[in-house]
């Protein structure tokens, strides 16, 4: 009778052992209940998580208390949407209030019962968990922080890990970091290098256009991660893809390319300054 003392359990009766079993067995029941709760969030807003009432509690008792409080500090900043993998495994983020160079993230695998608590002030890495230690993060945990970082556009100098135990003991913070190109402040926002089409080494060849693709991918970028649910950003990733599809067809055939370009790229640049997501 695995949590019951043995001494104990030789002095009581048939059916106080029952009541005790019935009683564990509903605790065990009530601790795997937020599961649901905890996917009911995916794609809306990590705030409105944050916000319910079992959220504290369920990070508190994933996460060990040396880092709990700055977490959910963390968390209660402007907001990410909340990302469910597999119906299984949740993702949280938002950064601090009025101080986003420090941000968290938490991660839940729901069926397990597990989650992991990363807390990053600007270049360096904190991981946490109550329920795992460093070896045991699983690979979909790891790609979850990666792409967060990713998203970020943060790739950390030095990466440590809290266990349960309370040992604190760095880590390789490359095995989170994504290889990105990383625009110049010139532009454009892709890799001038990869250019494969006549519109994107015409983009490449005129210092106007390439700062004005990279002045849109910074707008765009700014406008997504100002909308915190996964519908608003999907609608504007296809406004975007919409976009750069007319703006091929309408500049490819064209005699004067560069100006023609210039023009979408200026009327695009006014659409999104007054984009709102539909729904």
């Amino acid at each position: 009778m695995a949590g019951l003392n043995i001494q104990y359990a030789r002095r009581l009766k048939p059916w106080m052992i029952f009541a005790l079993l019935l009683a564990m067995a509903n605790s065990a029941w009530a601790g795997a209940k937020p599961a649901g709760w905890v996917l009911s969030y995916e794609g809306k807003s990590s705030n409105a998580f944050i916000w319910d009432k079992r959220a504290k509690g369920l990070i508190k008792n994933s996460v060990p208390p040396k880092i709990a409080d700055e977490l959910l500090s963390a968390l209660g900043g402007p907001p990410d949407p909340v990302v469910v993998v597999k119906q299984r495994y949740v993702s949280v983020s938002a950064c601090v209030a009025h101080a986003c160079m420090v941000k968290g993230m938490f991660w839940f695998d729901s069926q397990e019962g597990v989650g992991i608590g990363v807390y990053l002030d600007e270049d360096s890495l904190t991981l946490a968990s109550s329920g795992l230690r460093p070896e045991e993060v699983p690979a979909i945990a790891r790609k979850a922080i990666t792409d967060w970082l990713s998203d970020v556009e943060v790739q950390p100098k030095q990466a440590q890990y809290l266990a349960p135990n309370g040992d604190l003991s760095p880590i390789a913070p490359t095995q989170f970091i994504r290889p990105t190109y990383r625009a110049t402040p010139e532009g454009p926002s892709f890799d001038c290098r990869k250019a494969g089409t006549a519109i994107e080494r015409s983009i490449c060849s005129d210092a106007q256009l390439a700062k004005q693709d990279l002045e849109l991918a910074a707008l765009f970028n700014e406008i997504r991660r100002g909308n915190d649910t996964v519908g608003a950003r999907d609608e504007l990733r296809s406004f975007q893809l919409d976009w750069l599809k007319d703006r091929d067809a309408s500049c490819k055939k064209s005699a004067a390319m560069a100006t023609c370009l210039h023009e979408q790229y200026r009327q695009q640049h006014d659409r999104l300054m007054h984009w709102t997501p539909k729904h």
